[in-house]
């Protein structure tokens, strides 16, 4: 039986409205990170970092993402 689509929807809904909110800048991850979009490991080449701070809380969370998958979320979901 396959899978519904519509946590795939959800997730994907929610997931961009928290990288909108992030404040992006280029850094390089001294330890390997995991790709907030593809999943892919990142580790010492430029990436993109997106800093969210929670409402109502001191509660960071980082979003590591490659710089080429970057572009192409943005220019396919128009953040």
């Amino acid at each position: 039986m396959p899978l519904d689509n519509h946590f795939d929807n959800y997730w994907r809904e929610h997931q961009s409205h928290y990288l909108r909110q992030a404040t992006w800048t280029i850094a390089r991850p001294l330890w390997p990170r995991f790709d907030a979009l593809s999943q892919k490991l990142l580790w010492l080449k430029p990436a993109m970092k997106g800093v969210r701070i929670v409402k109502d809380s001191t509660i960071r969370e980082v979003y590591w993402v490659d710089p080429g998958e970057y572009l192409m979320y943005k220019l396919k979901y128009n953040i």
